[in-house]
């Protein structure tokens, strides 16, 4: 792919310039959509769409811009550290993702009507709906997180405010903010 890297352009890129940003994606979109759908395998597939790795990497590369680290000095360096974080998205994405405890070779289908034998006594519901929860915990923000995980483990709000370092109106908001996420979200209705 020919760079026709410009000073000014790649000085636009490093300024947050959204036209330069918009060029950017519309020059080297699709070529890092196709590069991450080559690299994924089946399964990955199942739980991730090549766009989620092309916008991790955009921002991955836009962070380093914005930051300085990286200089380009041939023509194809830019295509060259592009692909190199795509591919590296998409080898962690699928190294993630293949980790026993998300094995997308161990989900089930899960039937359309409520099963009423199947409950807190059934170990493999139990197992199910743990998965579920870390799955939604990696989703969330690491402050996020940590408040949902000092809830289960029964902290009140002003003990949780208390070892975060915060006022306890910023737990509370996190809360309600998780409660309205969750509510929206049709896994947990």
């Amino acid at each position: 792919m020919d760079d026709d890297l410009s000073p000014e352009w790649i000085r636009r890129l490093a300024d947050g310039d959204p036209v330069a940003a918009a060029e950017f994606f519309q020059r080297y979109g699709e070529a890092m959509r196709q590069l991450a759908s080559r690299n994924m395998g089946p399964r990955l597939r199942q739980r991730l769409d090549p766009d989620d790795i092309v916008q991790s990497a955009c921002r991955s590369f836009f962070r380093g811009m914005e930051g300085g680290r990286f200089e380009f000095e041939e023509e194809n360096d830019l295509w060259r550290l592009l692909c190199a974080i795509t591919l590296n998205k998409t080898r962690n994405q699928s190294r993630f993702h293949g980790r026993q405890r998300r094995d997308s070779g161990r989900q089930e289908a899960l039937h359309d009507g409520v099963d009423e034998s199947r409950g807190l006594d059934d170990p493999a519901w139990i197992v199910a709906w743990q998965d579920s929860v870390e799955e939604y915990l990696a989703s969330l923000g690491p402050e996020q997180q940590q408040v949902i995980r000092m809830l289960l483990e029964g902290h009140t709000q002003v003990e949780i405010a208390r070892q975060m370092g915060c006022a306890e109106r910023t737990v509370r908001r996190i809360v309600a903010a998780i409660r309205e996420q969750l509510k929206s979200d049709s896994h947990f209705q």
